[in-house]
């Protein structure tokens, strides 16, 4: 199978529109994610989805899991310590099951969770408005009709003008391997017979996922500990060219303390 190359090898932003974890694991742990953003852990089931997606945009998502339209679609899912409820927005076919702790008719808490989610909204809404590039990626575990595809990429267009958009969608389980290019090459599916495996893609070594290896994010926050790692050396650098210079002054210690020039972490 060719290998799936983007048009671009640096983004002001990349983000998942849904359909698996995957998305989002694979920005993680590629050192691609900066923020958690509004489809990150959201499933899809079928196309529903895909469909309702130009109407979110249009809408900008303030319909998106609103309590009317929650219902459960399976049994509870512990996930370190804490009891996650299965939710389906009815209105969307979104299906999420990491984010929820109570049922809707529990109103306050229902509403701070919503919450959390609608600030990533409004992150994905900022990022994307402020990028000169993007790129928007969509894998399932179900073949749809790239028409769909097609749609989701007008309307990314119309909903961001003055954004050079790129949009990429994986089908997995779909029956053949290819690469597909559409709009110019701004719309590329992949298809891939492979069944999805989310440990199996963690792990870094799923060749579906390795256009990313190739992308860089424009501006992307160090990680903590690299961070961290800078600032120290920083200051240590400091403290010894400051030692350097109080010796000699004092025609103590080794002048050259101070002699060799250090090039600072930012």
């Amino acid at each position: 199978m060719k290998s799936l190359r983007t048009n671009n090898e640096e983004y002001d932003m990349i983000a998942s529109l849904g359909g698996c974890c995957s998305v989002a694991a694979q920005l993680k742990h590629r050192g691609k994610r900066a923020y958690s953003l509004a489809f990150d852990y959201s499933l899809m089931s079928d196309e529903r989805p895909i469909r309702a997606l130009p109407r979110l945009l249009k809408a900008r998502f303030k319909d998106l899991c609103l309590p009317e339209n929650m219902t459960e679609f399976g049994h509870p899912v512990k996930e370190y310590g804490v009891t996650r409820l299965q939710l389906e927005d009815n209105s969307t076919g979104y299906r999420w099951i990491h984010h929820f702790t109570v049922l809707p008719a529990d109103v306050e808490k229902f509403s701070e969770q919503r919450a959390v989610l609608m600030r990533r909204v409004d992150r994905f809404w900022a990022k994307a408005s402020e990028a000169k590039n993007a790129l928007f990626i969509l894998q399932t575990l179900f073949s749809y009709d790239v028409k769909l595809l097609l749609d989701v990429y007008d309307a990314l267009v119309d909903t961001f003008p003055g954004v050079d958009i790129e949009v990429v969608g994986m089908q997995f389980s779909a029956g053949e391997c290819d690469v597909r290019e559409f709009k110019g090459g701004k719309v590329k599916l992949l298809l891939t017979e492979r069944a999805h495996d989310i440990i199996y893609d963690n792990q870094l070594t799923a060749p579906e996922w390795r256009f990313m290896d190739r992308i860089k994010v424009r501006s992307i926050p160090l990680p903590k500990e690299t961070r961290k790692k800078k600032i120290v050396i920083k200051w240590a650098y400091k403290l010894w060219s400051h030692l350097g210079k109080f010796l000699e002054r004092h025609n103590a210690g080794c002048a050259n303390m101070r002699f060799y020039k250090f090039n600072e972490p930012d």
